[in-house]
């Protein structure tokens, strides 16, 4: 009878550490899913903050050119 109660204390500590790792699998499987996300809206952000910068070092250089015009005239 106690060799009954030891396997069942056993299988109910591995039921419970299997449902433990379980858990920490889909924890972990959504903290991916997000770390994803971020990183696709972050590289959508380097993206367009290139895409001003490159506008903006466009702006300078037809300014710097209109200042040589004027300087030079």
């Amino acid at each position: 009878m106690a060799e009954t109660v030891d396997g069942l204390e056993s299988l109910a500590k591995l039921e419970a550490r299997i449902l433990e790792t379980v858990a920490q699998l889909r924890a972990a499987r959504q903290e991916k899913e997000q770390a994803q996300t971020e990183t696709r809206t972050l590289r959508e952000e380097v993206v367009r903050l290139r895409g001003e910068r490159r506008q903006i070092l466009e702006r300078v250089e037809k300014l710097l050119a209109q200042i040589d015009t004027l300087a030079g005239g």
